[in-house]
């Protein structure tokens, strides 16, 4: 299982191309030629980690302010669970 660890630095790959249809995104990983339907959440994921590295903490401040979770998730158990989708699709990496 993938780890979210705090401490680590996390930044999209380089290669991803970006489509917006109301309210989903297609995004293209030119490296692997694969192709995802992401919702408005998962996507600002991406975004925020595409013009910076930022650490866990550091990704749930910059998406806070974006977002409120009703129920039983929280947005620091949303995020961890997309940054972990994120990793072992190769759409993240480690930096």
């Amino acid at each position: 299982m993938v780890q979210v660890n705090v401490g680590l630095m996390y930044k999209t790959t380089a290669s991803l191309l970006t489509y917006r249809k109301a309210d989903e995104y297609i995004v293209f990983h030119t490296g692997s030629s694969d192709t995802y339907k992401l919702d408005v959440f998962s996507y600002s994921v991406l975004e925020e980690l595409s013009s910076k590295a930022l650490d866990i903490k550091g990704l749930y401040f910059s998406l806070d302010d974006q977002f409120s979770f009703e129920g039983d998730k929280t947005l620091e158990q949303s995020v961890d669970e997309k940054l972990r989708d994120f990793i072992r699709l190769d759409l993240v990496d480690i930096v």
